[in-house]
């Protein structure tokens, strides 16, 4: 294979609904060229070998279903409309294709409505802490970095004086959980803080994966309250991803090798103590009813 591309295959429930993903007819006599016939087929086979629905997925039709959607494809850059239905087959709605040169492919089941709004740069008093944390992804320079930025806000607004923290998970997508464990370690110690509504954890449709964790411990360890919306996946799910690299195409793999278990069932979602939904009418208006809820709650 001549070209590098990145599939990631993200093992993660989500809370909202998704569209399954079909094979668009391809025109009568229409045949892909052999270098897309063995892209696809190589693709399909990091599919079956790493998706966590390899168990129960009919591969024979799914490679049929694949390779039928390239339909008459000459190059693999004209093979997206395979690679998509490859993505929506996986039924994990969440696995993506990263095109070698920049852009890619994202899951077609992706659940529609999950979006997540913008969030203000807060303004809270100055006896409350106040950590937005956007997302703990990235290489290990960018994780470092963003570590080293943790620690200089927290130390900036730790003191024996604080009536209470806000954390707020809203729009992270995840990354490295522990990049956030210092913190959490930290508060625990905090009397004034470690109390039932000491601390709130701001959440919603964008919390997800290692934020998510990170919310679960909170609620869990330090007895913290969450307000905003559902977040983005079930509280038991899968996670810690590890990556690897084919031995001639040099394709990169990433993987989950864990399944995280938070509590028994299987909830679509992990609820927010006060459930707050923001409107148009709040964003067009610049108000952050989310935060404001936050406020009222800890001035109790």
């Amino acid at each position: 294979m001549s070209r590098r591309a990145l599939i990631v295959i993200c093992l993660f429930g989500v809370a909202c609904g998704g569209s399954p993903s079909t094979a668009p007819s391809p025109a009568p006599g229409a045949q892909a060229s052999a270098v897309v016939v063995k892209y696809l087929n190589d693709l399909v086979d990091i599919m079956q070998a790493n998706s966590v629905n390899r168990l129960v997925i009919e591969w024979t039709s799914f490679r049929s279903q694949v390779l039928s959607a390239a339909g008459s494809a000459q190059a693999i850059a004209d093979a997206s409309p395979a690679i998509a239905v490859g993505l929506g087959l996986l039924n994990d709605h969440h696995s993506f294709y990263q095109r070698p040169t920049g852009g890619g492919i994202s899951n077609p089941r992706f659940p529609s409505g999950c979006a997540v709004p913008a969030v203000a740069d807060a303004t809270v008093p100055a006896d409350i802490g106040y950590l937005r944390i956007g997302a703990f992804s990235g290489n290990t320079a960018a994780e470092v970095a963003l570590a080293t930025d943790l620690h200089s806000r927290i130390a900036a607004q730790d003191r024996d004086g604080l009536a209470g923290w806000i954390v707020d998970l809203r729009g992270n997508g995840g990354g490295n959980s522990a990049l956030l464990m210092p913190f959490i370690q930290r508060l625990a110690s905090r009397k004034n803080v470690n109390r039932p509504g000491g601390i709130i954890v701001l959440v919603g449709r964008g919390t997800f994966s290692s934020a998510h964790l990170n919310a679960v411990s909170l609620r869990t360890d330090l007895h913290a309250v969450l307000i905003g919306e559902s977040t983005g996946q079930k509280p038991n799910a899968y996670g810690e991803v590890k990556t690897f690299a084919l031995p001639h195409s040099r394709i990169e793999v990433r993987y989950s090798t864990k399944f995280w278990k938070t509590e028994d069932g299987d909830r679509p979602s992990m609820e927010p103590d006060v459930t707050i939904v923001p409107t148009s009418a709040d964003f067009f208006a610049g108000r952050d009813p989310v935060l404001e809820a936050a406020l009222a709650y800890q001035a109790k």
